[in-house]
């Protein structure tokens, strides 16, 4: 198997926080296959947040407030090199945000996935599973299933180019006509440089979600760059990571509370440092700027996160 390993791990989970209740992660680049034939892992995370517009967007719900969080996240993965060409690999992670004041808003996330992949010598073809089980406010808020086969190749050691049919189950406890299945298709480009220290993501995403009722139907469309480098800092790499996206949902039927078809923009910016502590320890500082633009007035708004956390990892 090449150098790199496509199981890109977090790529295509969903963290629930701020604004955002369901959202692909930033793509992540392929880490290096264990050396023995399995690797197991575990993570945990503590942190606090302060958010400046506490909103769930999957439920069009904002507060159009600021409160503090605290953040809990535990996590294990297994990954097993079945021969010298196939590997499988399993995750699950928890992650927790408990509001200070907007209790309602509080989410608890249950995920866990699957992905097995196998080097054809001239490409990587895999296939990936994804769960999520989130409770909000300790009640049951949504379920999402998600069904991935991807290709993948490595040129010459530094382009990494990955392509993705993605099928998505969304079912929500309490909002039934929200129910929706999703096809989207995704190509993410990896661009690495100084000996993998710096790396240059560039994706596109087009997405077809077909909902129980009309009004939450839509096409969608996303770009996204992303810019990742280390530079030494007292005597270990910081690690700078910065992030474009713009995602844009065109609606197909008339929302009733607006008349209208609805039309939806969101830009996002986010940037972080993450300083190691020791070998097991990382100090993170995170900031992140989300600017939703709709003809729907709930969700027209703006909004700064900013983050600082500890995790470990063993």
């Amino acid at each position: 198997m090449n150098s790199f390993s496509p199981l890109l791990i977090a790529a295509m989970l969903w963290p629930l926080s701020g604004a955002t209740a369901v959202q692909e992660d930033s793509p992540t680049p392929p880490p290096e296959e264990p050396d023995a034939a399995y690797d197991l892992s575990f993570n945990a995370g503590l942190g606090v947040k302060h958010d400046t517009n506490v909103a769930v967007l999957e439920l069009d719900a904002s507060t159009d407030a600021s409160d503090q969080a605290a953040l809990l996240d535990l996590g294990a993965g297994l990954s097993y090199n079945l021969t010298d060409k196939a590997t499988v690999r399993a995750d699950y992670a928890l992650s927790h945000t408990e509001y200070d004041e907007f209790t309602d808003f509080n989410l608890t996330i249950h995920r866990g996935s699957l992905d097995a992949v196998y080097d054809f010598e001239a490409f990587d073809a895999g296939l990936s599973y994804h769960y999520i089980d989130a409770l909000l406010d300790s009640s049951g808020f949504l379920n999402m299933r998600q069904t991935s086969p991807y290709l993948a190749k490595l040129f010459d050691n530094n382009v990494y180019v990955r392509g993705a049919y993605i099928h998505t189950d969304k079912r929500f406890d309490d909002n039934p006509s929200r129910d929706a299945d999703s096809d989207a298709v995704s190509a993410d480009v990896f661009v690495f440089f100084n000996d993998l220290k710096t790396y240059v993501v560039l994706g596109v995403k087009h997405s077809r979600e077909n909902a129980r009722a009309d009004r939450f139907d839509y096409d969608g469309n996303q770009l996204s760059a992303q810019l990742s480098h280390k530079v030494p800092f007292g005597g270990r790499d910081l690690q700078l990571r910065s992030q474009l996206r713009y995602e844009t949902r065109d609606y197909d039927a008339i929302t009733p509370s607006i008349g209208a078809q609805r039309d939806d923009d969101r830009y996002r910016f986010d940037a972080s440092a993450a300083w190691p502590l020791g070998d097991r320890l990382t100090a993170t500082a995170e900031y992140e700027y989300a600017d939703n633009r709709s003809n729907l007035s709930v969700i027209d708004f703006s909004e700064h996160v900013f983050t600082v956390r500890l995790d470990a990892k063993f």
